[in-house]
């Protein structure tokens, strides 16, 4: 950190110099940093989202929102993916990708999927009560959550009490979260299972793949990640990948889901590669609870 005002105290100093340092990553290769304005203005920003955190869910600031999945074959919907908007009064729209690893990092993602498991469950029962149909809603499980007891107290109690609970709910985990998860969490996954849950591998192949992570733990679903559909149509060997992987999807008893299809070219390869399921602006973009129940 620079000293450009002497008269600044110095623990204010020594701040700005641990935010340059907490700035390093070691995937960059960077031996320092150097604090600047902007990284002491994000950093002001991501405390006062923090601090906002409990009263906006209290206001009801947070809403899900859902993107259909559908059969690749037939086009019917068959599940959803259940994902969090910050509907901020001044700021409006916050986007996912600016809250949601400021939590995550800082510990506070496990109210966020607290408030979504809770709103999916009531979503769903409720359609259920009312004789109306009724699709698997996916939510999306932090690393952080498989070491907050109360959360998976809640989850276990929420899913055991409920009959038929795969018609209700998906649980999916990244594959970078999965590798890092010990006996505990894992252990976890396996009691939901018994349920009746279905469990998703998320983003396979977004980072360094190991087979051994579906090797040792049955995922009901691979999603794979959107970085692999944008390779079809501009690599032979990212479709070849694509198809032989969907195959050994296949062979170890998992289907599989495309992310981030978009175009007509995408979709027909997905078909001829024997894709179970479809999600991507190509059917449905991410849409509010009210035109998602229009659609259902």
């Amino acid at each position: 950190y620079n000293i450009v005002d002497p008269t600044r105290k110095i623990h204010h100093m020594i701040d700005r110099a641990k935010l340059a340092e907490n700035s390093i990553s070691s995937d960059r290769g960077a031996d320092y940093a150097v604090c600047d304005e902007k990284m002491s203005s994000e950093y002001v920003s991501q405390r006062l989202l923090i601090s906002e955190l409990d009263n906006a869910l209290q206001k009801g600031e947070f809403q899900p929102y859902y993107q259909p999945v559908v059969d690749a074959k037939t086009g019917e919907i068959v599940s959803a993916e259940a994902l969090i908007r910050w509907k901020h009064p001044e700021k409006g729209m916050i986007s996912p990708g600016q809250f949601i690893p400021i939590f995550e990092k800082e510990g506070h993602i496990t109210k966020i999927d607290s408030f979504m498991a809770n709103r999916i469950f009531d979503f769903n029962l409720n359609r259920v009560k009312n004789g109306k149909k009724a699709i698997p809603c996916a939510i999306n499980l932090s690393r952080v959550d498989f070491y907050d007891t109360k959360f998976m107290n809640m989850m276990k109690q929420k899913l055991g009490d409920q009959e038929n609970v795969k018609n209700i709910l998906k649980l999916e985990v990244t594959e970078s979260s999965y590798t890092l998860l010990e006996t505990e969490a894992v252990s976890f996954l396996e009691q939901v299972k018994k349920l009746g849950i279905s469990l998703m591998l998320d983003d396979f192949g977004s980072g360094v793949s190991s087979l051994s992570t579906i090797e040792n733990f049955e995922f009901d679903i691979i999603k794979l990640d959107m970085g692999f559909v944008a390779q079809i149509g501009k690599s032979a060997k990212g479709e070849a990948i694509i198809k032989h992987v969907i195959g050994l999807f296949h062979d170890l008893g998992a289907k599989v889901v495309a992310e981030g299809v978009e175009t007509k070219e995408q979709l027909e390869f997905l078909l001829s590669v024997d894709c179970d399921m479809i999600q991507g602006y190509y059917f449905y973009k991410p849409m509010p609870e009210e035109e998602f129940v229009k659609l259902l």
